[in-house]
């Protein structure tokens, strides 16, 4: 099973025509590269508010697969489709540049964070960068590859983070649109590879439009040709990595939710006996 967590579109039952369009052709052309789980991921920066809730209504795939896949010579028969197996998320990418910001990820009872499925940070710089590696509460780091990264990677502190279960994220997106940057791109990318060899990584397309998409077989050769890697080990990026992700955020949640439900018992006990004392009296 293959995953692209991040499919960007903001809003989107509230955008143009044209955007929607967009969206649709970008889902029918990740169903046809048989993709079966997909985060359609918002972007926000700082501590958010109550304006920040998601406004993101599951589509109906197959429909839109129906409508839109004439446009793509790898379409297959609708009938062929499990779309049993198609899942959509929820995800938020949270771009921090204040550590004062990150005390949303601590307290997470009343923030929109808890409506969506995949919560990723995207920290700005290394003050940020070294406290998200320590057992911060939320799925993934986003590094942007795009830019210049201004502080090291430290090994030892991204495999103790590794060994915290932290997964960090390789966005190939800009990559394939913006051919000037590809270079940065490049070797931001072996400096993150070359500390992990792989391991707690996942990669996503972070795509607009389904020309910046790729097939999970593109992304392998891609991966083995220029970072040299193992077709083994991308494939995982895309599949088994990406599924403990989504596993740790169910966790996430859940962990959360299990704790409210234990402080909330535990405060309708205290007031309970202390009416039971103010009974007595």
């Amino acid at each position: 099973m293959f995953y692209d967590l991040c499919l960007n579109y903001e809003n989107p039952n509230n955008s143009s025509i044209e955007k929607y369009r967009e969206f649709c052709e970008l889902l029918t052309s990740a169903v046809c590269d048989n993709y079966q789980i997909f985060a359609i991921n918002t972007n926000r920066k700082g501590t958010l508010t109550s304006t920040d809730i998601s406004t993101y209504k599951e589509v109906d795939i197959k429909l839109i697969y129906q409508n839109y896949s004439i446009k793509f010579l790898n379409a297959q028969n609708s009938s062929l489709i499990d779309w049993s197996a198609i899942k959509q998320l929820k995800r938020i990418t949270i771009s921090i540049s204040d550590s004062r910001d990150l005390f949303q990820f601590t307290n997470t009872s009343k923030s929109p964070i808890q409506q969506y499925d995949i919560v990723a940070v995207a920290p700005e710089n290394e003050k940020v960068f070294e406290l998200c590696l320590n057992d911060l509460n939320v799925d993934l780091i986003s590094l942007n590859f795009e830019e210049k990264i201004n502080f090291p990677l430290k090994k030892h502190q991204i495999l103790s983070a590794i060994s915290k279960n932290t997964y960090f994220e390789i966005v190939y997106g800009n990559f394939i649109k913006d051919t000037t940057r590809r270079s940065l791109f490049i070797s931001n990318v072996l400096l993150l590879l070359d500390v992990t060899k792989g391991k707690n990584i996942i990669i996503s397309s972070g795509a607009e439009s389904f020309f910046e998409h790729r097939s999970p077989y593109d992304i392998v050769t891609i991966f083995e040709t220029i970072f040299e890697m193992r077709p083994d080990v991308v494939k995982k990026m895309i599949s088994d990595n990406c599924e403990k992700v989504v596993m740790k955020s169910i966790q996430r949640k859940f962990y959360k939710n299990v704790m409210l439900l234990e402080v909330d018992k535990k405060d309708k006990e205290e007031k309970s006996n202390k009416m039971n004392i103010d009974e007595e009296k």
